[in-house]
């Protein structure tokens, strides 16, 4: 009997196909691009004067004319095929005060697993923190934890916290 090869070749690529295609829309790498209304890097700005009032406290710098503080916050993940990943959080501090000026950085990496749910949800699970995510478009996953809220601040309310695919 004669094979004919041409019969072969569909049926190996396709087969292949089946093997490599299994990845979910939400493994690759995410940007953080904003935190409610707020763009990431999100950066937080206060100055004082000589004088300030905090929780009822009142504080005076005789020698300092003003003290600024500025805190800056940049996200990052990756999500493997297998729904494992990490986020990287990077925090940025700095503080000046009559022509001084310090400088601090922080950054986290915490592990993380990704539970699917309903088409386009996911649950992202850390020891740090649970993010209930949506998937609109492929590009856009949008994060809404109790956590990222301040109702009290709009500026530093950071819910949903929106994630773009980078490719």
């Amino acid at each position: 009997t004669i094979m004919n090869n041409n019969t072969k070749i569909p049926l190996l690529s396709s087969l292949g196909f089946v093997l490599t295609g299994c990845t979910d829309d939400i493994s690759g790498e995410w940007v953080a691009v904003k935190g409610g209304d707020n763009k990431f890097p999100y950066t937080q700005e206060m100055c004082y004067g000589g004088d300030y009032n905090y929780y009822d406290y009142e504080y005076g710098y005789a020698e300092r004319s003003e003290y600024c503080y500025s805190g800056t916050i940049d996200l990052w993940m990756t999500i493997n095929d297998d729904l494992q990943g990490k986020m990287v959080t990077l925090f940025s501090y700095s503080y000046s005060y009559s022509g001084n000026e310090e400088t601090y950085t922080d950054t986290n990496i915490d592990d993380m697993v990704v539970k699917t749910g309903d088409e386009g949800k996911y649950t992202l699970y850390s020891d740090g923190f649970v993010l209930d995510c949506t998937l609109s478009d492929n590009v856009t996953l949008k994060c809404e934890a109790p956590e990222l809220e301040d109702e009290d601040d709009p500026e530093r309310n950071l819910s949903p916290l929106t994630f773009t695919k980078s490719e």
